[in-house]
């Protein structure tokens, strides 16, 4: 990355295969090198996150999957 004094902002240009990309931005503290993403994203760390898990039963015989099992997780 450079800085450009003109726009007053760091910019990159980088090349990137053809696909889904996730990123987070953080910031690292000068003195100890560690990023800290929660100055940009927040803090959610009270969050209760609730995940589903479906298993699914293909059967090579028949043209759709059946379910056999959910299970809700907190």
């Amino acid at each position: 990355m450079t800085y450009d004094p003109s726009r007053d902002y760091l910019e990159a240009t980088v090349l990137l295969k053809q696909g889904l990309y996730d990123y987070c931005f953080a910031m690292a503290e000068p003195k100890s090198g560690t990023a800290d993403a929660t100055i940009f994203e927040g803090s959610y760390y009270e969050t209760v996150n609730e995940y589903a898990i479906f298993v699914y039963y293909h059967d090579s015989r028949i043209r759709y999957d059946r379910l056999l099992g959910y299970l809700p997780v907190k």
